[in-house]
């Protein structure tokens, strides 16, 4: 059919195709809706030990030339093993557009054998012939996919989906995908995209990569906001996020848990950029340097957040630059209870100046810090749902962070959201957690009613 057809499946089950080619189960040039369909258990391309195709292989279930809409449907269980040239998308490829809705990519599988690999679950647009596509992502489930090359050189990236262009991820999760590299260039675990990419109320869960392993970002500013990014795992370096000359925006969410063999337990900022965190709570975060943040040439910009409890086994418990003379900033930010080498370390390297106002900061020694820093111990209570979307460190009532922060950027409201104001009492709380005012009794129970 034409690029302008539309192909439109509903209440269906397909499965077991099989191509040597691209589309295992369904190709087509122009665009496809899908209602309520199941496609599993597909294979395109070669098999181990054939002679290669000659060319991309694209859709190991599914293939879309142009726009792909999707909704409360399953896509599972496919693969795609090529032996000689670069494979997208073993569950979906589309080549403009994809919008998917509570649907769900689940344990696909891309391999390519001497050559790279995109897109475990999903593969969206096309930089060879120049065509960024557009995807929108909600309410879904991108779970247990894997991409993987055994090329000397070649990458293997994006284990839950690989996007070139703008993508939008509303709720849902991304969790236990793989990008694996037999020589280590396996980049993006849940999500590798080029172009900008916003995530709102995401889970990006217990991910797994060479680098960067729940989220890989480049090409475009990377918007983060009322999201948990958790227990995910990178062999090198961005345990939870890897920068690629890129910015990173961070509001109201919590990066918990993650490692990284090497920098940037949570973050890893490789090259120039600038990372930004408001209202956001890193934490419990591990790495060789940085266990919470690594910057090699970018700028950071930490406002009303807590980083707290992370530990490096070289230096920087909680931010390691590679370089003191780059941009760091803290406002109204706890920086506390982090370590090196099992010693207090929240900052390294000594030499570093720091910018900003209203922080505390416990220990880092050598540090150029604000004159009005604060550096007792914050006392902050465990790691805990204390309202809100995501985890926070509440504050003990005796704490030296209440009523000693600012707010210049004027939020509403402390990372937990609505309901949770952001400034109460003489001053705002120093981090992302504010002590909130005690609510007014049940009138119901007042002026002498039921005695």
């Amino acid at each position: 059919a034409g690029s302008n057809a539309l192909l439109t499946f509903s209440n269906v089950r397909i499965t077991n195709g099989r191509s040597a080619d691209s589309g295992g189960c369904v190709l087509a040039h122009g665009n496809v809706e899908l209602s309520n369909v199941e496609i599993s258990e597909c294979a395109a391309g070669t098999i181990s030990g054939d002679a290669p195709t000659g060319g991309p292989v694209r859709g190991g279930g599914l293939y879309v030339a142009g726009s792909a809409t999707i909704d409360g449907s399953v896509i599972a269980s496919n693969r795609i093993y090529e032996n000689g040239a670069p494979v997208y998308g073993a569950g979906v490829f589309a080549g403009r557009s994809l919008t998917l809705t509570a649907s769900a990519v689940e344990n696909n599988s891309a391999h390519s054998h001497f050559g790279p690999s995109y897109g475990g679950g999903i593969a969206a647009g096309d930089p060879a012939g120049g065509t960024a596509a557009s995807v929108t992502i909600a309410s879904s489930t991108i779970s247990g996919n894997t991409t993987e090359s055994n090329c000397n050189s070649c990458g293997a990236r994006g284990g839950g989906a690989w996007i070139y262009g703008t993508s939008t991820l509303t709720g849902g999760t991304i969790s236990d995908n793989h990008a694996i590299s037999t020589y280590g260039y396996g980049t993006g675990g849940g999500l590798y995209s080029i172009g900008p990419a916003t995530l709102t109320g995401t889970s990006v869960h217990c991910n797994v990569a060479d680098d960067a392993a729940g989220i890989g970002a480049k090409g475009g500013t990377l918007s983060i906001s009322g999201a948990t990014l958790d227990c995910n795992a990178a062999s090198d370096d961005g345990g939870a996020i890897e920068l690629i000359g890129n910015d990173l925006v961070l509001t109201d969410s919590a990066i918990v848990a993650n490692s990284a063999g090497n920098r940037g337990g949570a973050i890893f900022q490789f090259g120039y950029g600038d990372v930004t965190t408001i209202n956001s709570t890193i934490s419990g975060n591990s790495a060789t340097h940085g266990g919470a943040i690594a910057n090699t040439y970018g700028s950071l910009h930490l406002s009303n957040s807590t980083i707290a409890f992370n530990t490096a086994s070289g230096h920087g418990g909680a931010v390691w630059f590679r370089y003191a003379y780059y941009p760091f900033e803290l406002t109204s930010t706890i920086v506390a209870g982090n370590t090196a080498a099992a010693a207090p370390e929240d900052l390294w390297p000594p030499g570093m100046t720091v910018g900003g106002s209203h922080s505390l900061v416990v220990a880092a020694p050598g540090v150029d810090l604000p004159g009005d820093t604060l550096s007792e111990d914050p006392l902050l209570l465990p790691l805990a749902a204390n309202g809100g979307a995501t985890a926070t460190h509440a504050l003990d009532e005796e704490s030296p962070a209440i009523d000693a922060g600012s707010n210049p950027l004027a939020l509403p409201n402390d990372q937990r959201g609505e309901g949770f104001v952001r400034s109460f009492g003489e001053a705002p709380d120093i981090g992302a957690f504010e002590v909130q005012p005690e609510a007014p009794p049940d009138p119901i129970f007042t002026d002498g009613f039921d005695p």
